[in-house]
This record gives structure tokens, C-alpha cells and sequence, in this order.
């Protein structure tokens, strides 16, 4: 299994680049997403 990290400034382009990789069948772990999640009252 190859374990990949997406990382980079605002505005850089990593939704697009996880979409594509998700349409190419990976598994995304989107860290924003579970943060809010947390968070959440």
C-alpha cells in the first residue's frame, strides 16, 4: 500500500488533486473534514 500526504497553502490546489486521486480509486482521509467534525457542538 503506498500512503500519500497532501499538503500545502491555501488557494495550492489540493481538493482538485484529491478529487482526481479519488476518482482513480484512493481512499481520502481528509483531516479538514474530521477537525470540524471534533469541534462541532
Amino acid at each position: 500500500m503506498l500512503l500519500v500526504g497532501l499538503t500545502g497553502g491555501i488557494a495550492t490546489g489540493k481538493s482538485l488533486v484529491s478529487q482526481i486521486l479519488k476518482e482513480l480509486g484512493a481512499y481520502i482521509i481528509d483531516a479538514d473534514k474530521i477537525a470540524r467534525q471534533v469541534v462541532e457542538p
